[in-house]
């Protein structure tokens, strides 16, 4: 009788290895969720640094009637003043790549704008920007419009 009670003491009850797998699932859940939230984050305040330095070089080149160019690697851009010969501003993408849709073109040219602008424009927009999450899960296309200024985030998940 001893014998009986000492394994009875030792075993797991169906109920209880239940409870254990849902608590260790639901740790890993909130984990594998939580760094994907995280990347997500990361990857959208670079975006929106990308848009914000778009308006600002798009703004440059028709209020103060300079040539502004953004330039673009595969992991960085930066916008470039050709009149003075200078980067404003580089950055470095942490969080994805980046490319055009024109084929192996690297450069957007903000040239004096002001002038170019008109209703029949406000259609035509600069090249499609293409941002890409390094975990290859989301691309971004990033279109800004010249005349308007408005610019378009669109999301795809793979």
């Amino acid at each position: 009788m001893f014998s009986r009670l000492k394994m009875k003491a030792k075993a797991f009850s169906l109920i209880e290895v239940m409870v254990s797998l849902f608590i260790i699932s639901v740790v890993i859940m909130t984990c594998v969720l939580k760094y994907d939230f995280k990347t997500d984050v990361a990857s959208r305040k670079e975006i929106n640094t990308l848009v914000s330095d778009l308006k600002s070089a798009r703004s440059v080149a028709m209020n103060a009637g300079r040539s502004i160019q953004f330039r673009f690697g595969k992991e960085s851009y930066g916008f470039y003043d050709s009149n003075r010969g200078e980067f404003i501003a580089k950055r470095e993408l942490k969080n994805g790549t980046i490319r055009l849709n024109k084929g192996e073109a690297d450069t957007i040219d903000l040239g004096n704008i002001g002038a170019n602008i008109s209703k029949s424009s406000a259609a035509t927009h600069f090249p499609t920007i293409y941002y890409e999450t390094k975990t290859k899960n989301k691309t971004y296309k990033i279109n800004c419009y010249i005349a308007t200024g408005r610019v378009d985030v669109d999301e795809t998940k793979k």
